[in-house]
């Protein structure tokens, strides 16, 4: 579960890291932009609750049908976009 929609304005420097054990794999290692949930997919999700008593949050499908989604954001990969865009 991540934070209330409430309580969080999606911007580029606000980042969620995610660390995946595998039994007999190596941890994979993920960093996701907060601003990835502007256009979310079956891997991040907004959750509404419309008409219910929780509060709207974001949220991450971890299933194994949903780790396609996460491929574009390796840690490695988005680590070096923000070094890089940090030069400029």
């Amino acid at each position: 579960m991540l934070p209330p929609i409430n309580r969080y304005v999606l911007r580029d420097n606000l980042l969620l890291a995610v660390v995946m054990f595998r039994e007999g794999e190596e941890p994979r290692l993920f960093l996701i932009p907060s601003t990835a949930w502007l256009t979310p997919n079956r891997c991040l999700v907004r959750r509404d609750y419309v008409g219910k008593k929780s509060v709207p949050e974001w949220g991450i499908q971890m299933s194994q049908p949903h780790h396609p989604y996460l491929a574009g954001f390796g840690f490695a990969k988005i680590a070096e976009s923000l070094h890089v865009s940090a030069r400029v």
